[in-house]
């Protein structure tokens, strides 16, 4: 079933390879992933980009660390990937083809691990905390993407995503994702909510008036937007949580 589950989500992917692209520091929730990620590496870091694509936030930070591993199952997408590698001469970002919740890294190896709209889909993505502290340096941080099973996306989700081929998502409660968090061995540094204003996208008939979209994010950078102001308030309503953690020494 995992293998079938896997062989769908490598499909879907490899058939939006050519289109998936996006400006990092556009969107709000976008350039919130980015800073994170400034925030965190350090020259003579090396860091694991679990679900990359076509390698966005691994081309934006290559340059600030010693390497880059940007791993994704689609083939396409890593091909994308390679082929901008070779364009930009970046030595140091290296794609690989593989299954992020089976790592091929030696424990205790990588400094920085980041997984961005890619954690919903694994299928056992406590299986993927596990691999995530093993890989780990003491002390090293990862920065993870989590889905809030207490949200109307999770509706949609289930409802559209599904009948048109993905996999159900996997979400976790703000309470629960913080215990698992704790009894695998990480302390939470930061937590950023978004997505509680964007509830909005997932009611049929009004998720076509796109003028609420305007109302909610401003598309300013990191200046918060109201459903930042909001999201911050009730964190535990928030479609998406990016958190921060480390792993203890």
């Amino acid at each position: 079933m995992e293998n079938e589950q896997f062989s769908q989500i490598k499909k879907i992917w490899d058939d939006r390879a050519e289109e998936y692209s996006f400006d990092v520091q556009s969107i709000f929730k976008e350039a919130v992933k980015l800073q994170l990620l400034l925030e965190t590496i350090k020259p003579g870091d090396k860091c694991l980009d679990v679900g990359s694509a076509s390698g966005l936030f691994s081309l934006a930070i290559a340059r600030h660390v010693d390497t880059v591993y940007a791993l994704d199952l689609s083939v396409k997408m890593v091909e994308l990937l390679r082929d901008k590698v070779r364009e930009k001469n970046m030595d140091n970002l290296i794609p690989v083809m593989q299954n992020g919740e089976h790592l091929s890294f030696k424990n205790a190896s990588v400094d920085v691990v980041f997984c961005y709209a890619t954690l919903s889909l694994f299928p056992d993505p406590v299986g993927f905390f596990r691999e995530v502290e093993r890989v780990l340096v003491p002390g090293g941080t990862a920065i993870l993407d989590v889905s809030n099973t207490r949200n109307l996306a999770q509706v949609y989700w289930s409802r559209f995503y599904v009948k048109n081929g993905y996999i159900p998502q996997s979400t976790f409660t703000y309470k629960d994702i913080q215990v698992i968090f704790r009894d695998l061995g990480f302390s939470v540094v930061k937590m950023t909510p978004v997505g509680l204003l964007d509830q909005w996208k997932y009611i049929p008939g009004i998720h076509r008036l796109k003028f609420l979209d305007r109302l909610v994010h401003s598309y300013k950078g990191l200046e918060l937007d109201r459903d930042a102001r909001w999201s911050k308030r009730f964190p535990q309503l928030a479609n998406h949580w990016y958190f921060v953690i480390k792993k203890n020494l």
